[in-house]
């Protein structure tokens, strides 16, 4: 075994004792079903859970605000500070995107052009159809001054409140917001230990703008929560990606095993994850099938197909990624079969190549071009009469050109443009074959 090889396995098993450190706690029984524990489970709300009834429905709202209010009178409804920041930050976008899709239909919407067929006149069904057009025509005028109105009042009623804030304002208090004990630089340690480990939650979500601390801040409270009060803890988010959940067949199929070890280890009880929907149909058993089908809906309406191109070959892919700005997703391009990570912007969708496939790639690309080709002047005879090299094989190449032929079909383009400043910053900027000049 080359020393290489063992200390890569010493690394493997060090960082494996990281994430999960404490063996004996791994050998016990934690497979309650999530709905047999959320009779008496402490529940902790996540973000998105929060922005459900924005697209559920009056009677959704009135049912979720009567769940609310029970788990507060049973004094086990928590709110992570973190998710209270991200809700007040998010809470005027998702009410933007309402305004924006009222305002989207009343310009789009319009009538057909003027009936007009000279030939047909005096016909009754034609006049019938004039009248109808006529009618069409103040039908729309009305639907859109009442479009209008509407736009006004709401966006006059919302400016800094709404039913939805308005509810939670009724129901959460002090009490309820958790949070944890560590100062800023502290998080930055913490995450960044972690990270290296990748021990979730956070470090699928680094290359964010927040550096994937959002998810972080939020479990470090739970944590506490769990140290303090020996409860198992139900977590109510849609959220379904790696961070959090063991992925089958692009769905959440159990909540990471670090995290359950993890909250065990604080709180010697269990952790699980439920979506909203889950805890109304089996907490409010008297809930309508018409309501609880509304925010069910309202879940699967936060995930939206969108079509983009795959950073790896440029083939179109269809993936489902979750409404609001800064959702992202890990599509799979069906032709070459590569994933990739999509980050949803305020108007577009951007897509990129995962950080850590891109290094390989980069040092495999820079690795293979100084085996394979050299500077002339390493080794290309120099006539002096001539005044220039005396090539072999033909005339130098560009570091792009050599890249682009041998990686071109494999890499995107930045990828190589980016290999080649980066020789060239360095070294020479024109290039020969080796095995043209070197003996075998």
């Amino acid at each position: 075994m080359t020393s290489k090889t063992q200390n890569n396995e010493d690394a493997a098993i060090s960082g494996l004792c990281q994430v999960l450190p404490d063996a004996s706690m791994l050998l016990v029984r934690d497979t309650e079903p999530v709905g047999a524990l959320l009779p008496n489970a402490d529940i902790v709300f996540d973000t998105n859970a929060l922005l459900v009834p924005y697209r559920s429905g009056k009677d959704s709202l009135g049912k979720i605000a009567q769940l609310l209010e029970k788990l507060k009178q049973e004094k086990r409804l928590f709110l992570p500070s973190q998710v209270l920041r991200e809700f007040t930050k998010v809470r005027p976008v998702t009410l933007g995107e309402v305004f924006k899709s009222l305002a989207d239909l009343n310009s789009t919407i319009k009538a057909p052009g003027n009936v007009s067929f000279p030939l047909l006149e005096g016909l009754p069904e034609y006049s019938k159809l004039r009248e109808a057009e006529q009618g069409l025509h103040a039908s729309l005028e009305t639907f859109k001054a009442s479009l209008r109105d509407l736009m006004k009042v709401t966006q006059e009623a919302w400016g800094l409140s709404d039913p939805v804030f308005d509810c939670y304002l009724k129901i959460f208090n002090g009490d309820h917001i958790i949070g944890h004990d560590y100062e800023d630089a502290e998080v930055a340690a913490i995450a960044k230990r972690r990270y290296d480990a990748q021990i979730p939650p956070g470090y699928k979500d680094a290359s964010k703008s927040d550096g994937g601390v959002g998810d972080l801040q939020i479990w470090l409270s739970i944590l506490k929560l769990g140290d303090a009060r020996k409860k198992n803890v139900v977590f109510v988010t849609g959220e379904e990606k790696a961070d959090w959940f063991h992925r089958g067949n692009s769905r959440g199929i159990m909540p990471r095993v670090e995290l359950l070890d993890e909250y065990r280890r604080f709180s010697r009880a269990s952790f699980r994850i439920a979506p909203l929907s889950l805890l109304i149909e089996q907490l409010l058993p008297s809930v309508s099938v018409q309501t609880l089908n509304s925010v069910k809906n309202a879940e699967e309406v936060d995930r939206r197909l969108e079509s983009m191109k795959c950073p790896h070959c440029g083939a179109d892919v269809l993936w489902s990624i979750r409404l609001g700005h800064g959702a992202t997703a890990k599509p799979r391009c069906g032709q070459c079969a590569e994933s990739f990570h999509a980050h949803r912007q305020r108007d577009s969708i951007v897509v990129r190549i995962p950080h850590g496939k891109r290094m390989a790639a980069v040092d495999e690309m820079e690795r293979w071009f100084f085996e394979n080709y050299m500077d002339p002047a390493e080794g290309v005879p120099f006539d002096s009469a001539e005044g220039g090299y005396v090539y072999a094989g033909g005339e130098p190449l560009t570091t792009l050109t050599i890249l682009a032929d041998q990686y071109g079909t494999r890499f995107p383009r930045p990828w190589l443009e980016e290999v080649a400043n980066a020789i060239e910053a360095d070294h020479a900027d024109l290039w020969v074959r080796r095995s043209d000049y070197e003996e075998a």
